[in-house]
């Protein structure tokens, strides 16, 4: 018997169908692949199978160990032992790693916070986890992205989930990282926890997975086991059409429409600014024209983020180099200039930098933008709502 079941799951949004008769199934000591394009309904099945969307909002059901769910909200699924790691983690900042591990089921004793027993129980999880090595009183903000993930796997496991289910995982990972959570995650598997795995790298999915569902625009496409693994196979299931077919021959242009050019870059080379004598870019030269995209690649830690936010005014400027905008020179002191002067930056970090989760659409949209509908010290609330619409 499966661990855990979906039959038949119906959700539909405000002009959306997300899932459609979806079947799906989980059992102890599996890694399970969830793949699928963008918008092809992952999300959606796993707030169902973790609460988040509750019981009576979506058709179909839902069983674990047998017996039909109807989770209420998250809180329903955690007590049912289902955990599930969101690819934007959370994590406090502001706690240590043994607050983080034991947060919302803190042991006491005598009615008063058992620290001893927080470190002991921490300290163990994070063993098993690899990271013996790991002071549990280290402030979780000090820790790299990788090792925060593992603190969050060591909450679920301490809390005894049966089912761990992982959303992007290795998506802001080093490769080392990347190494250690797959370790990690066979581990768990020998330990008879099942995991589902939701991941857009096939390579990532093919080394782990011992079984793997494809979605295609909120409908399944079939689920295949680890003998039937085939990448063609699996893109042509969640793309339609066969992978000679996907990107179909195109001539580029001679020349970018618009043409001009609007930003040039010569020998950009900005320092560190946890190490000075260690430069974060060095000598980047680029041209950007009108009408054009350009692709920017590197590894985490090649200085991507560092020279998108330096041509935003959002890292300190104190390098060499050259940098013109539409001919004249460019070298903006923060984001305020930048955007005076048409530049502007969608973050990385879209959760920390990229919006106000606190404010509604509206304010959000505008508020690089206010001085726009502003007079005299007050918003113009008609046309910052024009403007929004």
């Amino acid at each position: 018997m499966p661990l855990l079941s979906a039959r038949s799951l119906n959700m539909e949004f405000p002009g959306v169908k997300a899932l459609s008769g979806v079947d799906f199934d989980l059992e102890a000591g599996e890694i399970h692949a969830l793949c699928g394009e963008n918008g092809a309904g992952k999300s959606t099945l796993i707030k169902i199978l973790g609460g988040v969307i509750p019981h009576g909002r979506y058709g179909g059901a839902v069983e674990f160990e047998g017996k039909t769910c109807r989770f209420a909200d998250p809180a329903g699924a955690l007590a049912a032992g289902i955990r599930i790691i969101y690819q934007e983690l959370a994590v406090c900042e502001d706690l240590a790693v043994a607050e983080n591990v034991c947060l919302g089921e803190e042991p006491t004793r005598f009615g008063i916070l058992d620290q001893r027993r927080m470190e002991r129980e921490t300290a163990e999880q994070l063993e098993k986890l690899g990271l013996s090595g790991l002071d549990p009183w280290t402030r979780a903000s000090a820790l790299p992205v990788g090792v925060k993930q593992m603190v969050e796997i060591a909450r679920a496991l301490r809390q005894q989930g049966k089912i761990l289910i992982l959303d992007e995982p290795t998506s802001a990972l080093s490769a080392r990282e990347a190494e250690r959570l797959e370790a990690t995650l066979c581990r768990l598997r020998e330990d008879g926890v099942a995991l589902l795995y939701i991941s857009h790298r096939l390579d990532e999915v093919f080394r782990l997975a011992d079984r793997v569902t494809v979605l295609r625009n909120g409908e399944s496409m079939g689920t295949l086991s680890r003998t039937e693994f085939d990448p063609d196979r699996v893109v042509a299931m969640m793309v339609g059409r066969k992978t000679g077919e996907i990107f179909p021959p195109r001539t580029p242009s001679p020349a970018p429409r618009g043409g001009g050019l609007r930003l040039s870059v010569r020998g950009l080379t900005v320092p560190s600014p946890d190490n000075p004598d260690k430069p974060a870019l060095e000598n980047i030269s680029f041209d950007l024209r009108a009408g054009e995209i350009l692709g920017l690649v590197g590894l985490m830690g090649s200085g991507r983020t560092e020279l998108c936010e330096s041509l935003c005014g959002l890292f300190p400027m104190r390098g060499r180099g050259e940098m013109l905008l539409d001919g004249a020179v460019y070298a903006p002191a923060d984001g305020s200039e930048s955007l005076a002067r048409g530049v502007a930056l969608l973050s990385e970090d879209r959760r920390g930098h990229g919006i106000m989760s606190g404010k509604n659409v509206r304010e959000n949209m505008t508020y690089a933008s206010l001085r726009d509908f502003s007079r005299f010290g007050w918003i113009r609330l008609a046309d910052e709502k024009r403007a929004v619409r």
